[in-house]
């Protein structure tokens, strides 16, 4: 059972490299479809937790998507920091 435990909390680190990779190619795509210039590309890419996806996008389905994977990468990157205290309480 606590090898379970284990295995599950470091999968979810490898997950949420994923999904952090997933979501930034996702702005990038989201940047090339609803950027008008260059500075609003550089924005919607760049700008930290997304803000630059709730300036720029106006359909509320890519809106939507990115809240539900912000969601998901929040309770994975959670799992995640439980397996590190449980490496460094040593229990």
């Amino acid at each position: 059972m606590f090898e379970i435990m284990v295995f599950i909390l470091i999968m979810s680190f490898y997950v949420a490299i994923g999904l952090a990779s997933i979501m930034f190619l996702f702005r990038v795509y989201l940047s090339f479809r609803y950027g008008e210039n260059m500075n609003q590309k550089l924005l919607l890419v760049l700008l930290p937790f997304g803000i630059g996806v709730f300036m720029y996008v106006n359909e509320e389905k890519w809106v939507k998507l990115y809240r539900v994977l912000i969601v998901v990468l929040l309770v994975v990157s959670f799992l995640a920091s439980l397996f590190l205290f449980h490496r460094e309480l040593g229990l």
